[in-house]
């Protein structure tokens, strides 16, 4: 039987591979991190997107861990903004305030909201449009 963190990740893990079925099979070009990297980094024709996959779906302590890993991140990235995918949880206004503290910009999208942004539609209004 799987533990809470054990099913965590393995969700999370099929989320990374659904972006990356998505990812070949539109040809668009991306490298991942071996360990302790972020994700995802895509190359676009217009920009460098960091992306981590996160799928929470239920309420816990993994969101709380969210300001750290981003940051942690950009101290090995140094990027401008970084892309959450999330799950079906939402997470408080509070993270999303610890984020605004920060030198770079953290969207929190769903994988359809982060499509449409590799579409060049994007459907992401904004940090708090959750709240």
């Amino acid at each position: 039987m799987l533990t809470d963190a054990s099913n965590a990740n393995t969700s999370g893990k099929v989320m990374e591979e659904e972006l990356k079925l998505f990812l070949n099979t539109n040809d668009i070009s991306y490298k991942r991190a071996k360990t302790n990297g972020i994700d995802f980094i895509i190359e676009t024709p217009k920009s460098t997107l960091f992306v981590d996959c996160k799928n929470q779906n239920s309420i816990g302590s993994a969101e709380e861990k969210l300001p750290h890993t981003v940051w942690k991140y950009w101290r090995k990235y140094g990027y401008k903004e970084v892309y959450i995918i999330r799950g079906s949880h939402i997470p408080s206004k509070t993270i999303y305030e610890h984020l605004e503290w920060y030198p770079f910009t953290t969207h929190i999208v769903t994988m359809d909201e982060f499509i449409a942004v590799l579409n060049n539609q994007p459907l992401h209004q904004g940090i708090y449009e959750y709240v």
